[in-house]
This record gives C-alpha cells, sequence and structure tokens, in this order.
C-alpha cells in the first residue's frame, strides 16, 4: 500500500479527499475573515468593471477573475450598512498604488482633473499579496461608509496578521484623490489618519 502511495505521489495522481488536502487555498476564505458579531458576508454577482477606474490616466488592472461579497456591518448598536467587497486576483508581482498615486494630480492644482482620478461617489483600495479589495460605495452612504470601513479593515488585518497592507488607498466620496493611507493610523483614529494634508 505504502510502495503504491508513493507511485501515485511522483505521478502527481491522488484520491480525491487527497487531493483537496494538497491543494492551497485558490481564494482567502473573506467568508471566515469577515463574519463576526459585526460584520457578515453573503455572495454577491462580480462585475470586473467596478475595479475600472474613470481617469484617463489611470492604470488599468490587469484583472481576469473576480469574486463579489455584500457585507453588512453593524457601525453603531442599532445602525448597519451594506457595504459591496470585491476581491480580485493579480498577477505575481503586480504593484497596485505606486502607478495610481504616480498617475495623480495635485487635488489643489488646476490640472488635477487631468490624472488618474478615483469614482466621485468612492472608492477604497487595499492589495494584500496578489489581491485586490475593492470597497466601492454611493455619497447617500458618505457617514455610514467612514463608520463601516475601520470596522470591515480591522477585521481583514486581524484575519491575514502580519501579511495584511500597510497602507492603502481612501477614496471616500467627493475627493476623487488617490491618497495613500496608513493602515495602523487610520485604525488608530480614521477620521485623524484620512483626514487631508
Amino acid at each position: 500500500m505504502r510502495a503504491l502511495a508513493g507511485v501515485l505521489l511522483v505521478l502527481g495522481v491522488f484520491p480525491a479527499g487527497r487531493a483537496r488536502a494538497a491543494t492551497p487555498e485558490a481564494w482567502p476564505p473573506l467568508e471566515q475573515a469577515l463574519n463576526g458579531p459585526l460584520v457578515q458576508l453573503e455572495s454577491a454577482k462580480a462585475d470586473l468593471r467596478r475595479f475600472e477606474l474613470p481617469g484617463g490616466k489611470c492604470p488599468r488592472f490587469p484583472v481576469r477573475e473576480a469574486k463579489a461579497y455584500r457585507a453588512t456591518v453593524r457601525f453603531e448598536p442599532t445602525r448597519s450598512l451594506k457595504m459591496d467587497v470585491l476581491i480580485a486576483k493579480l498577477p505575481d508581482g503586480f504593484e497596485t498604488y505606486g502607478p495610481i498615486v504616480a498617475a495623480a494630480h495635485d487635488p489643489a492644482g488646476k490640472d488635477f482633473l487631468d490624472g488618474c482620478l478615483m469614482p466621485k461617489s468612492g472608492l477604497s483600495l487595499v492589495q494584500v499579496e496578489q489581491y485586490l479589495l475593492a470597497f466601492p460605495t454611493v455619497c447617500s452612504d458618505i457617514y455610514p461608509y467612514r463608520k463601516s470601513l475601520p470596522v470591515v479593515m480591522a477585521a481583514l488585518q486581524k484575519f491575514w496578521g502580519p501579511r495584511f497592507a500597510k497602507k492603502f488607498i481612501y477614496a471616500p466620496c467627493g475627493t476623487m484623490f488617490p491618497r495613500l493611507v496608513d493602515v495602523g493610523e487610520y485604525l488608530k483614529d480614521p477620521k485623524k489618519a484620512a483626514a487631508p494634508h
């Protein structure tokens, strides 16, 4: 029996149960990361267009497949927000933040609208290894979004531990500017860390 198992191992043939155990997780189990007393997650339909930035100068993300979720985030004892959470796979070594920030122009400058812009309704982006997470919103949810995003970010940081991103792009409703924010500072004081400098 041991000899047969050795042959199967060399040939790359495994019984069905063993193959599942040996195969690495294809997608991070966000259902586990974002299911707790403050966040509940359910699957939604993925739309790759949600990863396209509106500014003509913005780089395009090489996204070929994505998953989408709808998170119910309780940000106050009696209030919650239905938040979209999208995750896409990127090619190994692809870096999201640098090209976006480099293509953006100073929001106080006259050529701001000619640079890379974020959606006016709001979008935040977090890259963790080869995965890009997007948190789009709408302006009618500006207050609950600002309160709910730190809850989701804290849950993701706890899930990924030291592998989680140190920075993320934060662009709530109306800013249109891809500002890079330190995750640790943001989670300590979201209002202060996200304030324009």
